[in-house]
């Protein structure tokens, strides 16, 4: 995905430091969402889209539409549950800074002392840091090898012991450049970081991102890969991902086929509702300010200052006009994703599509945005 960050973040640089917010007198938000949504389903052809716009804690606008699975007849519903891709990285960072504020992990911790049992670890992995992991200044490679998609573990204990089996193999390989010298977005780099949580604690890394941020925040839709009830294949209980072929748009369904291997969860599994995510997203822009409930105010001070290439733990950090934007977005090419936070309108934008498609078409980020912030006044 470092390439597909990479342009995404060109996207918006180009386009959001040139344009000039529009503050017009209040209109209605929420008509502006279902316009401008419908709009780029109808003129896309995507099966669903969905987006929830929060202010102050609050519910402004939420819009829905299109269908759970292509030509199946079954709407969108406003509580249906989105696969976040790589907006996972921030929710394992945060829940990594828990550990760190509790002392069980420490920034500066390297992979030579949580690994120092493996002998066969690289001397450049060796000194990679934690804090590097989750800045992706670690140097580690992008992603896996492509074996890895083989890989569907049993949450638990057996998930635990692959992760960490896949974790040590990469490490006894070279970096692709020395630690802290350079930005290089990587899968790997979260997996790692995961696992280390998972060393220190004997905790699975999904039963600590429930423990440190799902639970504390009532966050009561968020699962792993993705969501629907897999023992129901044939019930279409939640939105399926999509892919496109020449010849269609087509339902992955719910199996293992629909997502990475959870041996990645870490760096992009999770799935929730619009509205828990925009919680989630509002958790973070209420920390930004000294408020938050999850991390004292210099732990979020830290997680939210770049490292290099704009990129701080799981957020990347720009403008829109003179306006901060702090973002991520997340696509596993089955789905996409984007959350946004405005800290001087107190506002968060959240975002999702079932369509892989939308991948291509992520411009239209910029179309939202522009639609809704230019009616509203700052």
């Amino acid at each position: 995905m470092n390439s597909h960050l990479h342009k995404a973040l060109k996207v918006f640089l180009l386009t959001l430091l040139t344009y000039a917010p529009i503050l017009s007198a209040s209109t209605d938000i929420q008509e502006k969402l279902r316009d401008v949504l419908e709009g780029m389903k109808k003129e896309h052809k995507l099966v669903g889209v969905g987006s929830v716009i929060l202010q102050g804690g609050q519910v402004i606008a939420q819009y829905t539409s299109g269908e759970r699975e292509v030509n199946s007849g079954v709407s969108l519903s406003k509580n249906d549950k989105w696969h976040l891709g790589s907006i996972t990285k921030s929710m394992t960072a945060t829940m990594i800074a828990r550990l760190v504020e509790k002392g069980v992990l420490n920034w500066e911790s390297t992979i030579g002392d949580i690994f120092a049992k493996d002998k066969a670890i690289d001397k450049q992995w060796q000194k990679v840091t934690l804090r590097q992991l989750l800045t992706h200044t670690s140097g580690a490679p992008t992603n896996f090898s492509a074996d890895i998609q083989a890989e569907h573990p049993k949450k638990g204990k057996q998930r635990i012991q692959h992760r960490y089996n896949w974790v040590v193999e990469i490490l006894n390989l070279p970096l692709n450049s020395n630690p802290g010298e350079s930005f290089s977005y990587s899968n790997v780099g979260y997996t790692v970081a995961g696992v280390i949580a998972e060393t220190v604690t004997g905790q699975s890394w999904e039963e600590l991102i429930e423990q440190e941020v799902f639970k504390p925040l009532g966050t009561e839709s968020a699962g792993f890969g993705p969501p629907g009830e897999r023992n129901r294949v044939n019930v279409i209980s939640q939105p399926r991902g999509h892919i496109e072929l020449p010849e269609g748009k087509y339902s992955v369904g719910i199996g293992n086929e629909a997502d990475n291997s959870p041996i990645m969860g870490p760096a992009g599994s999770v799935h929730m509702s619009l509205q828990d995510l925009s919680q989630y997203a509002f958790e973070h822009l209420q920390g930004i300010k000294g408020n938050g409930s999850l991390l004292n105010k210099e732990t979020y001070q830290l997680i939210h200052t770049p490292a290099l290439n704009s990129y701080s733990f799981g957020w990347v950090q720009s403008t829109f006009g003179d306006e901060t934007h702090i973002w991520h977005n997340g696509s596993n090419t089955y789905w996409y994703s984007y959350v946004g936070l405005f800290p001087s309108r107190d506002l968060v934008i959240t975002f999702s599509s079932n369509d892989g498609s939308f991948f291509s078409n992520q411009h239209l980020i910029n179309e939202l945005l522009i639609t809704i912030l230019g009616d509203m006044d700052v």
